[in-house]
């Protein structure tokens, strides 16, 4: 019996297989619903670098607040930014580019 490749998921099917992975699923059994909306709702497209820097946004934030995990140590300042995450993945896109 031949096995049949998988059909590539759409945009908008990815969309809602985040989604529907939050708080249940890896990678994301330990994400807040609220966090992981804000970053699919500012997704443009299936770009690797976008997604890391969107992704690298939230990440960011709850690193400055100390929320970003049970076991949360302050965020190390280094890099371009001043240690931002999202300013240092933006720098990388565009040396990509």
């Amino acid at each position: 019996m031949q096995t049949l490749p998988a059909r590539e998921l759409t945009f908008e099917e990815v969309k809602r297989e985040i989604l529907r992975r939050v708080g249940k699923t890896n990678p994301f059994e330990r994400t807040k619903k609220e966090d992981v909306e804000e970053v699919v709702e500012r997704l443009k497209n299936l770009e690797p670098d976008h997604w890391g820097v969107e992704w690298g946004r939230i990440g960011a934030r709850l690193c400055r607040s100390g929320t970003h995990g049970a076991h949360s140590r302050p965020a190390q300042r280094r890099g371009v930014g001043g240690g931002d995450p999202v300013a240092q993945a933006e720098a990388d896109a565009k040396l990509r580019e």
